[in-house]
């Protein structure tokens, strides 16, 4: 049986230029110190690097003959790849503005990069992340690997897929790349990227965190409905990482670029989409950094003794230093996309850093509102919701109060205008919660009749029967998203506009196919009560309550109300039905990121 291994997920040669010391007072390592900031709500710590960024036997293959094949394969690569990284380093110490590396060396780099993004125990946990099973591009890389013979484990898929993009030559990653998902974005980074050097701006550092390669993007997630083999539709999730930019630090002064060329230039076709909310892949916002093209030098042939080497090209490419506001952009990133750690050589640095990233990540978010397709959660969250605790008094008081609270709200809307509410998470959250207000003050006070404002707040009593005659059966074999509750759904898998057009479509069919006379004969039957109630919960007197019913405003929000509860219906019973509606929404993949090919000067 093999001894335990400690191995590194960030390669102990890049971890050495960020060491700050070899010993501070009594605390010394063979190695060097690290600053290690350990994240979510961890402080800074020193660290040893020899047992930092790894595990012990991380990539462990148990069941084979060899079971530390692909930890022998990473030496092998990191080896190569850390004398590239020498002479890249060497051409910054000596103020050239360029380096010629060999075609089989960007092979490497491209290859180191790759498996740089997918190799830590991070990536292995989040294949096998619960939330993962409602991604069908996961999902669909799973069917692939069953249908080859292959397992479909997650920390057993990641340990083969680590092993074949190894041990597979770079002429045989770009055959496959139609018929395998790791070969597919491998060859996706050789067609589309270019390489650029960066030195640090003065005054700044770059930092490192668990990925060790970064990215300047956003991770974005979709709504969507993937269509079956017999037509039904079911809800997914379509994840991707918008990368304009990958940034691979080999020293905090020193970073490799990879750059997607058709993203990283001022494109105003690009920012007129944008302004319509029409998708379209993002200018980067590191267009202007310093960027020159890649040159092709010809290298001949070479003769050393007996040894010879055939005749070759090399990339000619360019070192240039950054802007204190491009680098500023960089360490937002890799701040903002690092999961369990950050290590940075300087804390001077690194605070200076944190409180650019603190206005930038407003921004970011700012965006992703108005832009209305990403779907968060909180990674640190519990993921188990069969043991949520019962609430205690306190929080139960606090919740009854936040819904007369949205009573009152909806009460002084109504009493001030008199025009339809616009079709908003909050206005129809307020709707649906001022509702329930109205049916709880039924159930305590006695002294009222009982009769239909029971449900007010639910679903129109025609409404389910309606929606269910006019579609199919649920099939047998349909899968509900899984791990997401319906506030998830309500709150991150649509932004404001495209909930209003899913809200809009689902009242649409509603009207479709229920008389608009049931909808008035219900809230009708309903008046007398909610008049009692208005007056004895509200203060709302004589002839007031009465203009307030027929007031637009209260109109709409009876039926924001109904949209509220329909959905949630929708969500907890019939996502089959649901999938109809956001399908008419979805765009596909193609269309939220085309292949964009756009047409520059050379940049010189």
């Amino acid at each position: 049986m093999e001894r335990p291994q400690y191995q590194h997920y960030i390669p102990r040669f890049i971890l050495k230029h960020f060491t700050f010391a070899e010993s501070i007072g009594r605390r010394s390592a063979k190695d060097g110190l690290l600053h290690v900031l350990e994240l979510p709500r961890g402080g800074f710590k020193l660290a040893n690097l020899s047992k930092t960024c790894g595990e012990y036997n991380l990539y462990d293959l148990p069941s084979s003959a060899n079971p530390r094949n692909i930890e022998e394969l990473f030496s092998d690569l990191e080896s190569k790849s850390s004398q590239i990284f020498g002479k890249i380093r060497d051409a910054v110490a000596k103020s050239l503005d360029h380096i010629d590396i060999l075609e089989k060396d960007i092979q490497i780099l491209f290859k180191f990069m790759d498996l740089s993004r997918r190799r830590s125990e991070y990536f292995r946990d989040d294949i096998a992340d619960p939330y993962r099973k409602n991604d069908f591009m996961f999902q669909e890389m799973f069917e692939q690997a069953r249908n080859q013979g292959q397992s479909d484990d997650p920390s057993q898929f990641w340990l083969e897929g680590l092993q074949y993009l190894l041990q597979t030559s770079h002429e045989d990653l770009l055959t496959d790349a139609n018929k395998n998902a790791w070969a597919r974005t491998y060859s996706h980074y050789i067609e589309r990227y270019s390489l650029q050097i960066w030195k640090a701006a003065d005054g700044h550092e770059f930092f490192l965190n668990e990925s060790l390669v970064d990215f300047e993007g956003d991770t974005e997630s979709y709504m969507g409905a993937e269509e079956k083999e017999d037509g039904r539709l079911q809800l997914v999730m379509m994840t991707l990482d918008d990368v304009k930019h990958i940034i691979l630090p080999i020293s905090p002064k020193i970073a490799i670029i990879f750059c997607d060329e058709s993203r990283c230039w001022e494109s105003p076709f690009a920012e007129i989409l944008h302004k319509r909310k029409i998708p379209y892949p993002e200018n980067s916002l590191l267009k202007s950094a310093p960027h020159k093209d890649i040159t092709s030098i010809p290298v001949p042939e070479q003769r050393r003794g007996k040894i010879r080497w055939p005749a070759t090209e090399a990339w000619r490419v360019n070192i240039g230093k950054l802007s204190a506001e491009h680098h500023q952009i960089i360490n937002s990133y890799s701040l903002l996309h690092a999961q369990s750690l950050i290590i940075v050589r300087s804390r001077k640095c690194f605070e200076q850093a944190k409180r650019s990233c603190d206005s930038f990540s407003t921004a970011r978010i700012e965006r992703w509102e108005s832009q209305g397709s990403r779907y968060t959660y909180d990674n640190y969250a519990p993921r188990n919701k069969e043991n949520v605790p019962e609430l205690s008094g306190e929080q139960s008081g606090r919740i009854v109060n936040d819904f007369m609270l949205a009573l009152d709200r909806i009460v002084c809307l109504v009493q001030t205008t008199n025009e339809p509410l616009p079709t908003t998470k909050k206005n129809i959250m307020d709707s649906w919660m001022a509702m329930c207000a109205l049916e709880s003050c039924v159930v305590k006070d006695r002294s009222l009749q009982p009769g239909p404002v029971g449900e007010i707040a639910g679903m129109h009593p025609e409404m389910r029967a309606a929606f269910e005659a006019a579609f199919p059966p649920k099939h047998a074999s349909h899968r509900n998203l899984i791990e997401m509750d319906f506030m998830d759904f309500f709150h991150h898998g649509f932004g404001e506009q495209g909930f209003a057009r899913l809200m809009d479509n689902i009242g649409a069919k509603a009207r479709e196919i229920i008389p608009p006379e049931s909808f008035t004969i219900h809230w009708d039957s309903c008046k007398a009560v909610l008049q009692q109630i208005l007056t004895n919960t509200c203060r709302v007197k004589g002839e007031k309550e009465d203009a307030l019913l027929e007031n637009q405003t209260w109109r709409s929000v009876c039926i924001l109300a109904q949209n509220f509860a329909t959905l949630q219906w929708m969500f907890e019973e019939r996502q089959d039905i649901l999938a109809v509606f956001v399908g008419q929404l979805s765009k596909p993949l193609g269309e939220l990121y085309p292949e964009v090919i756009r047409m520059r000067a050379p940049r010189t």
